[in-house]
């Protein structure tokens, strides 16, 4: 799976979906995080049975390269696993020096 980048502070919903029969059970997992689920309860991974899909908000509030990956071993060694990076905050500096920056032509290419 693609990695997914995020900003710290910043809240994002996790939509989980899986399709399938009997076997197709998956146990969405993100290391560092905490997520909340529609029913209140605070949680690091949703158990997805074939069929229903199951929404995770979490505020990214751990800056790291965390795994967010399924437990269940033939998809774990399938691949099914992403690296969900949380990068520091941009200060207000930070925000202006960025912008400014994009503006600039690269000399190399001038």
């Amino acid at each position: 799976m693609p990695a997914f980048e995020m900003q710290e502070g910043r809240g994002t919903r996790l939509y989980h979906g899986t399709m399938g029969n009997e076997v197709d059970l998956h146990t969405a997992h993100v290391h560092g995080l905490v997520g909340v689920t529609a029913g209140g309860e605070h949680v690091h991974s949703i158990l997805l049975l074939p069929g229903p899909t199951g929404v995770v908000e979490i505020v990214m509030d751990n800056i790291g390269a965390w795994l967010f990956h399924c437990h269940v071993n033939d998809r774990l060694h399938a691949s099914m696993q992403a690296l969900l990076s949380v990068h520091p905050a941009l200060t207000g500096s930070a925000k202006r020096a960025k912008s400014v920056s994009s503006f600039v032509p690269n000399r190399r290419h001038c």
